[in-house]
């Protein structure tokens, strides 16, 4: 291999490493940006338990924690919407 290769191919190895090291503090300093969730109620019940309906409580601790607290209610990190199913009419939660 002559000189001139060697150092080409040096230098295509050195540009990769300086371009992933980029991508790598780029992405440490510009995180990327919180992803609100919709949370949709669909039970008057007002529990925290596994039976596949969202409560208002569970909603409500899940986008207060930005967490999946309570596995039936999904929660997003940053500004929650919590919204009710066209099912539950214009019933009231006690």
């Amino acid at each position: 291999m002559s000189a001139k290769a060697l150092i080409s191919r040096r230098f295509s190895t050195l540009l990769i490493v300086v371009m992933m090291l980029g991508v790598l503090i780029g992405s440490a300093v510009f995180p990327t940006r919180a992803r609100a969730a919709s949370i949709t109620v669909t039970t008057l019940a007002d529990n925290t338990s596994l039976d596949g309906q969202w409560s208002l409580r569970e909603a409500i601790i899940n986008a207060n924690g930005d967490a999946t607290t309570h596995a039936d209610c999904t929660a997003g990190t940053g500004t929650d919407t919590i919204g009710f199913s066209d099912a539950l009419g214009t019933s009231t939660i006690s």
